[in-house]
């Protein structure tokens, strides 16, 4: 019996536009749930059926329906092995799928779900009853497509700030350089002759170095091909440099950097570059 007593009938919201279809062979069934659907949903909702396995899929993927409604028993085939094919094309696979069936057994409820069903209708079925459960999941469904599309633009934002900041760190390389440069020059020329200010400079220069070697580094992180390059290398030329770049900072502070490089000829198999990066963020 297909009860439809509007006293009792829970109805989709009128907010939404949504469309149905139905794999079912019973006309009987189709012509209740169609008048149903014409009579209950809210204008504009659209209702299309099949009544066989046999092209199903293609007249599903062609209506693009916000639910499924599928018979298990079809003159043609089962609508188990119609559900798993739905399920499998990713042009409908989110689409939820209510089974209506006269199969009352656990054992066929259970291969429903298996089959990727999101829920089970047993025939003979009340009309309230089986529009209360699509409106469950026709709001299920708006609601995750709310989701992915949230989640789809925060993915975006993401990107475009990632990508913002690729291009400042990016374009810092040159300035940085160009400010590495003059204070080399400057240095090197003489231009500067009170020592005092010449290791000021001096400072200066492997400060900017410094920041150089971190913009390089974000940007090889960035890319995903941050390079270990490990070599023989001398220890001392690298403590010199930490110690001429906290010269002044920790001056400042009334403190002093010591260093106790190797016996001249060591030298120590790693990558200059990280060490030196490593070592000056934990001083600093």
């Amino acid at each position: 019996m297909y009860l439809a007593d509007p006293r009792f009938c829970t109805v989709v919201p009128h907010s939404m536009s949504h469309s149905i279809f139905m794999v079912e062979d019973d006309p009987n069934v189709v012509s209740v749930v169609r008048d149903a659907v014409d009579a209950l949903a809210p204008p504009g909702t659209r209702f299309g059926s099949a009544p066989r396995v046999t092209g199903a899929v293609e007249a599903v993927k062609a209506f693009g329906p916000n639910l499924i409604l599928l018979d298990v028993d079809l003159p043609d085939g089962s609508g188990l092995d119609l559900c798993r094919k739905l399920k499998a094309d990713a042009a409908v696979s989110a689409v939820p799928v209510i089974f209506l069936t006269g199969h009352g057994e656990i054992e066929t409820r259970l291969k429903g779900f298996q089959a990727g069903a999101q829920d089970y209708l047993a025939k003979p079925f009340s009309i309230e009853e089986l529009f209360a459960r699509i409106r469950v999941h026709l709001d299920l469904k708006s609601q995750l497509e709310v989701l992915h599309r949230e989640r789809q633009e925060l993915a975006l934002r993401s990107r475009l700030r990632q990508d913002l900041s690729d291009m400042i760190v990016h374009d810092l390389r040159a300035p940085l350089s160009v400010i590495r440069g003059s204070l080399e020059f400057l240095r090197e020329s003489g231009a500067v002759a009170e020592a005092r200010y010449s290791d000021i400079l001096k400072t200066s220069e492997s400060a900017t170095e410094f920041v150089l070697i971190m913009v390089n580094d974000l940007l090889d992180l960035g890319a995903g091909t941050l390079r270990v390059e490990p070599r023989p290398t001398e220890v001392g030329p690298l403590l010199e440099r930490l110690r001429s770049l906290f010269a002044l900072k920790f001056a400042g502070r009334q403190a002093e950097l010591s260093t106790a490089p190797p016996p001249a000829g060591g030298a120590v198999t790693m990558d200059p570059v990280l060490v030196f990066r490593i070592v000056a963020n934990m001083l600093h």
